[in-house]
């Protein structure tokens, strides 16, 4: 389920559901919030490409999800986990 929307600046971005083919561009996105050493507890993405895979896969194995923003040439620009627990 893929939604458009229109930034008020007139950009298209697309939200959807994160695939495990997204873990490279959502552990760029990590990296660089992390580095900020404000918004994240760790510092790096240290777990790697195949660490980030098995992040989504297992949320949603769990019934959570991780939703991405995609800009029209294909970046990621934003990424949103919503995990389940107990």
């Amino acid at each position: 389920m893929d939604h458009r929307l229109t930034l008020d600046d007139g950009r298209e971005v697309t939200i959807r559901t994160a695939t495990e083919g997204d873990a490279f561009g959502v552990l760029v996105l990590i990296d660089a919030v992390a580095r900020e050493r404000v918004y994240l507890l760790n510092t790096e993405a240290y777990w790697g490409v195949e660490g980030q895979r098995e992040w989504i896969r297992a949320l949603h194995r769990t019934g959570g999800t991780m939703l991405v923003t995609e800009a029209p040439e294909g970046a990621l620009v934003a990424w949103a986990d919503l995990a389940r627990t107990n």
